[in-house]
């Protein structure tokens, strides 16, 4: 069937949903603010977010893919969100692992206080 298919072609190619951290931003009002503010945010971080549209109306392509924080494996975003509530604050500095195309770099990121 198709489902079966769909995930043979998952294990063939090694699961590659499961190294996407995805930021989305849901809601009715403030939508276009909070992402513009993202985007910045992750730019000025040194982190090349995705620019490129896709199939989905709000989802951008293209962008690094952080695969770990100060070492330890990010596999979804709660994963990042999780370490950054229990262990880091404000003027911390972080290594976040990203994925730019095939090339992994290590980027340095000194934290700004919470809203």
């Amino acid at each position: 069937t198709r489902h079966a298919l769909t995930w043979l072609a998952a294990a063939f190619h090694g699961f590659p949903a499961r190294k996407l951290t995805v930021i989305g931003v849901t809601g009715t009002d403030g939508k276009t603010t909070t992402s513009n503010l993202l985007y910045k945010i992750l730019v000025q971080a040194g982190i090349k977010a995705g620019t490129t549209p896709t199939n989905y109306p709000t989802l951008l392509a293209g962008g690094d893919l952080i695969i770990a924080i100060d070492g330890r494996e990010v596999r979804v975003f709660d994963d990042l969100l999780a370490y950054l509530v229990s262990n880091k604050g404000p003027g911390d500095t972080v290594v976040l692992t990203v994925l730019r195309g095939s090339e992994k770099l290590d980027i340095l990121v000194t934290l700004g206080s919470r809203p």
